[in-house]
């Protein structure tokens, strides 16, 4: 089987995201972060424009690792901001504000910031 090619690293890609997901179930999440930092790396490196929802898929779980599990807000921004670009530059609508997933992206990527205010006004 080829794991070097357009569609083998794509492939790979998503192995090691199945991996980190299940490193997160099991309370791994350094291991996890790893993993799911392998997985851009393999979906970037065959990355047409069809694997771009594949990319945010991965850089959504990264920063829910980050938001929920991890405690590290920044780090969690810039996951949710590829996100909302990938989501954007990949929607099938006429108007991506209307997007239902560009809006959940928009929402969580306002109520991280706003999380990091109250930390920024408490410290």
């Amino acid at each position: 089987s080829n794991t070097t090619g357009p569609d083998g690293s794509g492939m790979l890609g998503v192995l090691w995201h199945n991996i980190a997901t299940i490193h997160v179930q099991l309370g791994e999440y350094e291991l996890a972060e790893q993993e799911y930092r392998q997985a851009l790396q393999c979906k970037e490196q065959s990355a047409g424009r069809d694997n771009h929802p594949e990319l945010a898929k991965t850089w959504n779980s990264l920063g829910a690792l980050y938001h929920g599990l991890l405690n590290d807000s920044r780090q969690a921004l810039e996951c949710f901001r590829h996100v909302l670009w990938i989501l954007r530059a990949n929607s099938e609508y006429d108007d991506p504000r209307q997007d239902p997933e560009v809006l959940t992206a928009l929402q969580t990527i306002s109520d991280i910031e706003q999380h990091l205010d109250r930390e920024r006004r408490t410290s």
